[in-house]
């Protein structure tokens, strides 16, 4: 299944596609389209928040912390009065951690960090990340990486774990092996719905991972398709602990804005809340969303508009999956129907529990 998706999404024409994109972002001319622009002043919006009557909504929703943080670090520059952070990325952290790292290029970028191919002194290739310069000004180092090194317990073969962390001339990062393949999500824009069989197998590793993360008492918050690799080796997560570290080392100042960590279209009701009780079942609604996903098309709920999007996830009942696909077993849908409840308690208890179910559903 991994080798099949894997081919897949490098030769797909949506995965082409995406490449172009991601390669004319990080172009030396790139220079913001208009829907870029626009999508700038929506990142400014949300930092103020959105109160009752801007758009229809009852409730004041969280302002997210991930996605679109990448536009800021492609297109603008900070200052903090001692330092300026250039938007090429590569020459900075080449110098800053030319003791530790042979930096080759850069290989993509999410809503924390961007990411370096490089190699380190034995000359193995890991996966660098370098926190966006707009969010380290957000978050104290210390206890970031302090969270980090938590993280870094958690050993299972489905899991990226964290090999290395630190802080050297402002550039804030921290470590993984080098993955070789594709996220799920360049997979998922090749070939959009995957056979019945291929979803349980997915929903069978990630769960497997979820339990161990669990069992060390760390929660992901940032389950999608865009931190699941399609490795010759199966599916492996990626930045486990990252979200976590992020929101324990957010200043006063970014607590009060009220972030939520995440992504929108995955996030449990308790997290779009920012909820500080938020435990490990949030992140089985957030693989019943990829799962969804990967049977339908798309996620339970799609929105363009990120704040009526988080609305859906807060009040609106998830479909069933078999509306989209019809040759769903009903096992498997009521389990990922399980997954999607809106109260915790509703749902599975335990990833072990929800993987028994899956395993039977195939």
């Amino acid at each position: 299944m991994c080798a099949w998706l894997a081919q897949r999404s490098r030769h797909g024409k949506a995965g082409v596609a995406a490449t172009r994109a991601a390669s004319r972002q990080h172009s030396p001319e790139y220079r913001p389209n208009r829907a870029e622009r626009l999508m700038g002043r929506k990142v400014q919006w949300w930092g103020r928040g959105c109160k009752a009557g801007d758009s229809g909504l009852g409730t004041r929703v969280p302002r997210l912390a991930s996605n679109d943080l990448r536009l800021y670090s492609q297109t603008t520059s900070y200052q903090d009065g001692r330092h300026l952070m250039p938007r090429d990325l590569l020459p900075r952290v080449r110098d800053a951690l030319a003791q530790l790292y042979d930096v080759q290029r850069e290989v993509g970028h999410g809503g924390a960090a961007r990411v370096f191919l490089a190699l380190d002194r034995e000359g193995r290739e890991v996966a660098l990340k370098v926190l966006h310069p707009e969010l380290q000004v957000s978050i104290q180092a210390e206890r970031f990486l302090r969270e980090i090194r938590l993280a870094s317990a958690i050993k299972h073969p489905r899991i990226a774990g964290i090999i290395d962390s630190g802080q050297q001339d402002w550039v804030l990062y921290y470590v993984m092996p080098f993955i070789q393949g594709a996220t799920l999500r360049t997979a998922l824009q090749a070939v959009r719905h995957l056979p019945v069989a291929d979803t349980v197998r997915i929903g069978d590793e990630l769960l497997d991972a979820l339990a161990a993360a669990h069992s060390h008492r760390v929660v992901h918050r940032d389950v999608k398709p865009d931190n699941l690799i399609v490795s010759p080796m199966g599916m492996v997560l990626v930045d486990f602990g990252i979200a976590r570290a992020i929101e324990a080392a957010a200043t006063d100042k970014v607590t009060r804005s009220g972030v939520a960590v995440g992504t929108a279209a995955y996030m449990s009701p308790e997290q779009a809340r920012a909820d500080e009780t938020m435990d490990p079942r949030s992140d089985l609604y957030s693989t019943a969303c990829v799962l969804f996903e990967c049977l339908a098309g798309q996620p339970p709920f799609h929105n363009a508009n990120e704040a009526l999007l988080v609305q859906e996830h807060l009040e609106k009942p998830a479909p069933d999956v078999r509306m989209f696909r019809s040759d769903a077993p009903a096992r498997l849908a009521d389990a990922i129907a399980r997954a999607l409840q809106k109260a915790p308690e509703d749902r599975w208890q335990s990833a072990d529990e929800m993987r028994a179910v899956l395993l039977g559903a195939g």
